[in-house]
């Protein structure tokens, strides 16, 4: 898990949720690298240039 929804609407939700990560180091630790491993994956320069290439080959198909 890479973090966490809450509701955009509901401030108490989040304050809680900011609270639970601060006080527990290992689950901040483990959605840190989770959320670093899912950007490098799928963020990536490389991975960034195939989802262009493949947006640019369906609009030429056009």
């Amino acid at each position: 898990m890479e973090g966490f929804l809450v509701d955009g609407r509901d401030p108490e939700a989040f304050a809680r949720r900011c609270l639970e990560l601060a006080d527990n180091s290992e689950l901040h630790a483990a959605m840190s690298r989770a959320a670093r491993l899912k950007a490098d994956r799928e963020f990536s320069s490389r991975q960034m240039a195939q989802h262009y290439y493949r947006i640019y080959q369906e609009v030429l198909a056009d």
